[in-house]
């Protein structure tokens, strides 16, 4: 009883002490106001309103109709603080009288320039009028219209500096991106990408279950495709080496920020978000018909002087032919069917904020069996402990499904276009499928593509946590610890029926890859302002990163029946794996500084090592330096109407490039029948170690210039930047007697060199219509400067590119087309004298005229000619007459952005568009005059314009079915790559704000969007934007503008609606 009546005690003592705090609480006053659009006088609904009173921060969030309270203010004269993304922040004095209101409204301008906007940095962020570096930004804002799902699609024409490509249109299709060029020969070429601190896994880890003829690995596919675009609030490009340079030996290629949505406090706010859409091809090559197929076939026939009827390909007769034909690309596309449904909910209290979101995606893509599937869903939660400490974390999973096919040189749509000939019937006339199993040629890509399966399911879950703890005592002082993990998880299924295989054996794979990328940074801010004119910001940290990569598969051929596909349940299993990873430790500092608001300067650096590199060369370091100076904080520019702002910079600093194999320095051994000794298994060296090897590095130079204009309706930015990549990494050969072909060594350099220009312009601002335009281009040069005296031939990539000095990476280096002979005549040409050939073992070749004979000879119309080494023409196909040809890379690259709104419409309409660059068609000399080739190809309608009688001008030689002569490399196929494609556009309607809020509902727009809508262009091809089917390194550093039979880009046609609560 005595506990209880002392519980008592304590209970009334409580209350009491609960009613004099309440009572107290109540003798404070309210500040209150609302918040409107100067321009329009409208409310706006999630401003934030701060005031510090004392070492706390008070505030609130306005409502939707942009009231505002801030409660329990004791008495005194305040400074409150609005601030609200795209306007400029006010700060504002206000006083307190006891229990009483103090009112102060703010009229919210917009702050065109975004000078306030927080642009994300390497270990943290900045305001962007203190930006010293060069860092392109894309806000949620600014996307949140448009369904795009991929992470690179979004930045596509919205950055200068930035190539994004997507290598084809196939559905979880994989993208190349590029910033400020390309600078590696055999490295990784693309940017780093780093999400919310974690630098993430990116390329293709999917293999092609070594089904070889069936390999899905003609279409790669992305591990970004795991990253849901609905979940980020901004990307973040790092450019230059002076915002790059801290994230030191990753960042030789460009940095990619992006930075996932989190909760902010203020009530909980609902987005939801469905659209469905259909998908196709944009383009579909001109091929001839039967009739038209069968015609010139037997000109082909009749020109080799053969008699009597052709035998056609296959024994198929002529009644066949133009009876039973077949359209093989209209049977492979397909108008595909796509939807998304996403919803997401945020809010909370000021010490506990959350952001919850899920998202469902299916796409069917426009080629028969090609779909993907992805499920994702997101968690992050913000906590103040207290006054000094903060903690957080964030988990995301992801799931997605991609049903791949083959394609390109791979089959399918590949196929269809070219081996699977227009004549051939798809079953025979007993109902059988027509060649079923022929491969390489493939002809019948139906029967290819129902009768396999290939299913990637891919899981990704990335997480983090962190604290951040402010150090007492010092203030402006933070500690930051952070632990972060990207686990990809992929499964491949992949089954090919005995009906299609030439040996009858069906084959069943299934392949396990595991990818465990952890991160782990701890660093130190110190952000202080004295003396009213300096501000210093200093940060200092390190950070361990390490992955391991494991896989493990198996496969089968002998299995009971074709209804059991699960290579477990066959016969004759064999088994595969392989392990591997790399690390990096590092250590970075960065420092800012800022006089009166307009002398700027920067500094980082960062001491890198990492197990991808020699013993005696494993750390390196990478340092960077910056200035700035707002010219127009001066007192001659101040109040100018001209130039409202002006901002002059540099940089310099110096990166690295580690995207190189695991193991590429150590010494390594093979197995195999090569190495038994005695019939005992043995192993052998296949490579020499290489102790020294090292990055490679960039050093790269940055002058640039931010302006506005017109009280900022215009404005933008000039770039000029020169990037140095050197130590390359070359096999370069070495003496026989070492027993090894070559070593990998740090040699060659390229040099890239351009300049950006961005403009954006308010041109009409009224409360009713208002329209926006920006505008980005960048012209680059790049040239090899050092390939080690290697001769062309040594450095080879897809369709003849070659590294050569003083010419673009991945130059063109073949044969140049001189002309078709119109008519039968006597022509002067020059003949190579016996033995004079150009190995090209040597760079050295001698090309004196007493080795070269010019003669006179009888050429017979329709023949093709040539030009020699010397730019002489010839009658004669030699590969010592290669020389260097046109540009792989665009010498201008850039994207147009017009934004329209009247009064619930709005119209966004984005063109991309490049110019200087060369596309060599790969399969242009098999489609176009090479009907023979490998016992028929397909043609496309170019062919009807060739050679055929005396005094014809054409470029397409007389048909022939001798494929050998025409199945050539020249530049007869290298075609201008320049295009201008209307990339998005949308147009959409909001209903008014009355009838919203009066059903509960803050927002709801509904649009219709077209990607890919049309395209511009003079390439014969399928698409001029394209990236041949290589994942990484060398052959998609030198074959970005090759194509092989690649499908053309996506064309999405999508309806859907928005929904705020």
């Amino acid at each position: 009883m005595r506990k209880f009546t002392t519980f008592l005690h304590y209970c009334a003592a409580f209350m009491l002490l609960l009613g004099m705090t309440s009572a107290l609480a109540l003798a404070n006053g309210r500040i209150v106001g609302k918040a409107t659009d100067d321009d329009t006088n409208a409310p706006l609904g999630g401003v934030s309103i701060k005031v510090k009173v004392g070492g706390k921060i008070l505030g609130a969030f306005t409502g939707k109709d942009g009231t505002y309270e801030i409660r329990n203010v004791p008495e005194g004269t305040f400074e409150v603080t609005a601030s609200y993304i795209g306007f400029k922040s006010q700060t504002k004095k206000v006083t307190v009288a006891g229990e009483g209101d103090a009112k102060i409204d703010f009229k919210m301008q917009l702050d065109l320039l975004l000078l306030e906007e927080a642009v994300v940095v390497g270990y943290g962020t900045k305001q962007r009028r203190e930006l010293t570096g060069a860092i392109a930004t894309v806000q949620s804002k600014e996307l949140e219209n448009l369904p795009i799902p991929s992470v690179q699609g979004a930045l596509q024409g919205r950055m200068s500096g930035v190539q994004i490509v997507q290598g084809n249109g196939m559905a979880g299709g994989g993208f190349t991106v590029r910033v400020r060029g390309v600078g590696s020969i055999g490295a990784n070429s693309q940017p780093l990408f780093v999400v919310d601190g974690i630098p993430i896994t990116t390329g293709d880890n999917s293999g092609d279950g070594g089904f070889g003829a069936n390999s899905v690995r003609s279409s790669n596919t992305d591990a970004l495709a795991d990253i849901n675009m609905n979940d980020i609030e901004s990307i973040d490009v790092l450019k230059d080496a002076a915002a790059a340079a801290i994230y030191g030996a990753q960042a030789a290629n460009g940095v990619v920020l992006i930075t996932t949505k989190r909760g902010k406090a203020g009530t909980t706010r609902i987005n939801a978000n469905y659209f469905e859409g259909w998908v196709n091809a944009t383009n579909r090559l001109p091929l001839l018909n039967a009739q038209e197929w069968v015609d010139l076939y037997s000109e082909a026939w009749r020109n080799d002087g053969r008699t009597g009827e052709p035998v056609l390909p296959r024994g198929i007769t002529r009644q066949q032919a133009l009876s039973r034909g077949t359209d093989w690309v209209d049977k492979i596309l397909r108008t595909g069917r796509m939807r998304e449904a996403s919803i997401s909910a945020s809010g909370g209290s000021e010490k506990t904020q959350f952001y919850l979101g899920g998202t469902y995606r299916n796409e069917e893509g426009y080629m028969i069996q090609n779909d993907f599937e992805r499920i994702a869903g997101r968690l992050t939660v913000d906590h103040i402990v207290s006054d000094i400490l903060k903690i957080g974390g964030s988990i995301s999973i992801n799931r997605n499904t991609n049903n791949r096919v083959p394609t390109a040189w791979g089959g399918g749509l590949g196929a269809a276009t070219s081996e699977a000939l227009v004549i051939f019937p798809e079953r025979n006339e007993d109902g059988t499928l027509f060649f079923p199993r022929n491969q390489f040629p493939f002809l019948n890509p139906t029967a290819q593509l129902s009768n396999r399966f290939y299913r990637a399911i891919s899981t990704r879950t990335l997480a983090n946590i962190y604290g951040e703890l402010k150090i007492p005592g010092i203030e402006g002082l933070t500690l930051r610890s952070q632990a972060a993990l990207d686990l990809r998880s992929q499964e491949e299924i992949a089954y090919v029926s005995r009906i299609i295989q030439p040996n009858n054996l069906p084959r069943g794979d299934d392949r396990r890859v595991n990818v465990l990328n952890w991160n782990t940074e701890t660093f130190l801010t110190y952000d202080t302002k004295f003396a009213d004119i300096h501000k210093l910001n200093i940060v200092a940290g390190i950070s361990a990163q390490r992955s391991q990569t494991r896989e493990v598969g198996i496969f089968a051929t002998n299995f009971p029946n074709e209804t059991v596909t699960n290579p477990a349940a066959a016969s004759g299993i064999q088994g595969y794996g392989s392990e591997f990873g790399f690390a990096f430790q590092g250590y970075f500092a960065r420092l800012s500084y800022s006089l009166m608001d307009k002398y700027l300067l920067g500094a980082s650096a960062r001491y890198d090592g990492s197990s991808r590199f020699g013993i005696n060369n494993q750390y390196g370091f990478f340092p960077s330096a910056s200035l700035s100076w707002i010219v127009s904080q001066e007192d001659f520019l101040k109040g100018s109407e001209l130039v409202t702002f002006l901002k002059l910079g540099a940089s310099w600093g110096l990166t690295g490039n580690a995207a190189i194999g695991d193991f590429s320095w150590r010494g390594t051994y093979g197995s195999g029948p090569g190495a038994q000794y005695n019939g005992q298994p043995g192993i052998f060296p296949t490579r020499i170690e290489n102790p020294f090897l090292t990055w490679e590095r960039a050093s790269s130079l940055d002058v640039a210039a931010d302006f506005g204009l017109f009280n900022d309706r215009i404005s933008g930015r000039l770039n000029y930047f020169t990037r140095t990549n050197f130590d390359l990494l070359l096999n370069v050969a070495t003496p026989s007697s070492s027993g090894f072909g070559s070593v990998l060594q740090n040699i060659g350099r390229v040099d890239n060199t351009g300049f950006e220009a961005s403009l954006r312009a308010f041109i009409v601002s009224t409360p009713d219509f208002s329209w926006d335009t920006d505008v980005n281009v960048t012209w680059l040069r790049n040239v090899v400067v050092d390939n080690a005296g290697l001769p062309p031939d040594a450095i080879g990539g897809p369709g003849e590119t070659r590294v050569v000095v003083g010419h673009p990476l991945g130059t063109f280096f073949m044969n140049r087309f001189a002309r078709v002979q119109a008519s039968d005549g006597m022509v002067q040409v020059r003949r190579r004298a016996s033995g004079n050939n150009v190995t090209f073992t040597s760079p050295a070749a001698d090309r004196s005229a007493a080795r070269f004979i010019d003669t006179t000879i009888m050429v017979r119309g329709g023949t093709p000619l040539f030009y020699d080494i010397d730019g002489n023409v010839t009658d004669v196909y030699n590969l010592n007459d290669r020389v260097p040809n046109g540009n792989p890379y665009p010498s201008l690259i850039g994207g147009w952005t017009n934004n329209f709104k009247f009064k619930g419409f709005d119209l966004s309409i984005l063109v991309t568009f490049q110019t200087g660059n060369n596309i060599y068609d790969d399969a242009g000399k098999r489609l176009i005059g090479n009907i023979g080739f490998g016992g028929g190809w397909n043609q496309m309608r170019q062919t009807l314009n060739r050679w055929q009688n005396q005094g014809d001008i054409t470029d397409v030689p007389r048909l022939t079915l001798n494929a050998a002569s025409r199945d050539i490399n020249t530049t007869r196929f290298l075609y201008d790559g320049s295009f201008a494609r209307l990339r998005n556009i949308t147009l959409g309607y909001t209903l008014p704000n009355d009838f919203t809020s009066s059903i509960g509902i803050s927002r709801l727009r509904i649009y219709a969007m077209i990607q890919n809508a049309a395209v511009l262009t003079s390439f014969p091809g399928w698409d001029p934007e394209l990236v041949r089917d290589v994942d990484a390194g060398q052959g998609a550093n030198l074959g970005q503008s090759v194509t092989y039979l690649t499908p053309p880009q996506a064309r999405q046609i999508t309806v859907g609606i928005n929904l705020d609560f």
